[in-house]
Formats: structure tokens, sequence, C-alpha cells
């Protein structure tokens, strides 16, 4: 799996394990058989490791072909009707989005708009899907005001799956708007970007990185720190990544 991800075992950090190997094997399980990713894990035969691993990396493949089109096509609702901005809450429904990807993207959005996402999958007279919240809001409190118009629903402060009726998503996105507007009246707002500390450009040295490295692993509990330099003069850019 390491060698796939073109991961170097000896420098294997956190930002590898969360975003290089964690993925891969998260995406057996919302799109296949997570029973795969226990054995690729477990097995002592190593051709059957390297044929698992490398269905692994086709069901992340898979993974990313499906989370892109459920963004792009909530973009594309929320471009065809603002109105659904407004709300407290982003709720979006759809019939041809996969309820192994949903969370993801509403992550994604949850991040880009400060505010908690619902993105649900219509199926028949059933919409299912995952609630990714924000700082400051407790979504599963949220939806326990609402539990009028979920059939079933579980989860904690940051994310929650549910279940509902699809003639009921209209009436639940109101329902769950109120309720976050009175568990956080100001949810919403950009956050705080927190600096640690200031530094002169020529302070910044691989010497410091390393030291700085010396701290890790960061994640929960632990954050990385966000140092900054003042009074500099943009010289010249470039766009990365597909949307730049």
């Amino acid at each position: 799996l390491l060698e796939l991800a073109e991961i170097n075992p000896l420098e294997l950090d956190e930002s590898d394990i969360a975003f290089g190997l964690g993925p891969r094997l998260n995406a057996q399980g919302r799109l296949g058989n997570a029973a795969d990713s226990v054995e690729l894990l477990s097995t002592p035969d190593a051709a059957r490791a390297a044929e698992l691993a490398s269905q692994l990396e086709g069901m992340n493949a898979r993974r990313k072909l499906e989370s892109r089109f459920v963004e792009e096509s909530a973009e594309s609702l929320l471009e065809r009707d603002p109105s659904l901005l407004e709300y407290a809450v982003i709720v979006l429904a759809h019939p041809d989005w996969s309820g192994g990807v949903v969370g993801i993207v509403a992550n994604r959005l949850a991040d880009k708009y400060h505010k908690p996402v619902v993105l649900l999958c219509e199926q028949d007279d059933i919409a299912f899907g995952s609630a990714r919240s924000v700082s400051g809001v407790n979504i599963t409190d949220a939806l326990k005001a609402c539990r009028v118009k979920l059939l079933k629903f579980g989860g904690h402060a940051m994310a929650a799956g549910m279940t509902l009726r699809r003639d009921d998503v209209y009436d639940f996105r109101r329902l769950l708007s109120r309720a976050v507007r009175e568990l956080a009246p100001v949810s919403g707002a950009e956050p705080e970007l927190e600096i640690d500390g200031v530094l002169r450009l020529d302070e910044i040295t691989h010497e410091l990185a390393e030291d700085l490295r010396r701290l890790a692993p960061f994640g929960n509990g632990n954050p990385p720190l966000a140092l900054a330099s003042t009074n500099l003069r943009l010289v010249r850019k470039k766009k990365l990544g597909r949307k730049g």
C-alpha cells in the first residue's frame, strides 16, 4: 500500500496516514467490502497483499471520481438556488449520489461555507445520508430537535447519519436550520486564523522546519503551529490544483 501510494516508509508522518493510507483503506468500506482492507493488513501472503492493495488503489480512484461528481452537482444545486445558502445549515438531496462518499463531500462543503452540511441520497421514497458540522455546532443535538421528521439518526458533535422520508426533506431543512440557529446563533462566521508566532522571512529555514517536526505527530490535541511573516510583497504567483 505504501508503494502504490508512493510513500517512503522511513519518512512516514501523520499526513501520509491521513491523506495517503487512510483514504485507500476507507474506500473499500465506502464502496465495497471493508473485510478486504482487514485482510490486506493481516495476510501473511505477499502476493495476496499486492493483489488487495491494487484493488484498493482502484477503489480509491473510483471514490475520487464519485466524490467529484457529488461535489460538482451539489455546487450546481446551490448555484441554481442560492436561497439554499440562506439557511443556517445546507441540506441538499439528489437521486444519483453515492451514500459512500456524501460524508466526504459534506465535510468539504462545511469547510468552504463555514456552516453544517447535510447531503442526502434519494432512493424510492427514502432519503438517507450524512451530516458534517463546524466548530460550535453539535449536529447530533440539532438532529434531536428534528426527530419528528427522522426515521433514524445517530452520530456525534461533528458528524452524523440519518434517514427520512423523501417528501420530508423540505420540512427537515427548515427544522434543522431553526435548531442550529438556536444552538449557535453566530454560526456561519469564517473561523479566525490563530497565529502562534511571527517570524522574519530569513528566520524560516530548513533547520527550523526540522526542529518543528520534532513536535509531531500533529493532530487532534496537538495542532501544528501556524507561523506568519508580515510586511511581505508578492513578486509572482502560480495557480495550483484542478480549481486553481
